[in-house]
């Protein structure tokens, strides 16, 4: 899957990071977020859930982990998802979103994704 994403947002909620990049930001069609909380409870140890969470394009094409490789660039993201969660999902394993942001929103793109995929060896920045 591939897309040009119009809209990228970097929030800070309450409990937790937000990374999205959609086709259009109204009447969204395809799209990908990622979160990670602040603190994980012992639930979510337990379900495994004590990782970075995304969603392609529907709730129910969602995962907690499952990223193989997360490389961002100035003008783009690829990414591969780990073969059992590609199929899991019914997705293709690789997905490349191209945008464009102004470098300071690319900044705060890149430090936002750095606290999503933090304790994990799957973000290859590439500036």
């Amino acid at each position: 899957m591939n897309f040009l994403a119009e809209c990228v947002t970097t929030q800070t909620e309450e409990d937790f990071w937000m990374v999205g990049f959609a086709d259009h930001e109204f009447e969204t069609r395809q799209y990908l977020i990622l979160q990670r909380a602040f603190e994980f409870d012992e639930q979510d140890v337990e379900e495994n859930m004590n990782t970075y969470y995304f969603e392609l394009g529907d709730q129910a094409c969602s995962s907690y982990g499952g990223i193989k490789e997360f490389k961002l660039y100035p003008s783009m993201v690829q990414i591969k998802l780990e073969p059992q969660t590609a199929a899991s999902l019914n997705v293709e394993p690789e997905l490349e979103i191209q945008f464009k942001v102004a470098k300071n929103k690319w900044n705060a793109l890149k430090a936002l994704l750095e606290k999503v995929f933090f304790d994990t060896n799957i973000l290859e920045v590439n500036a």
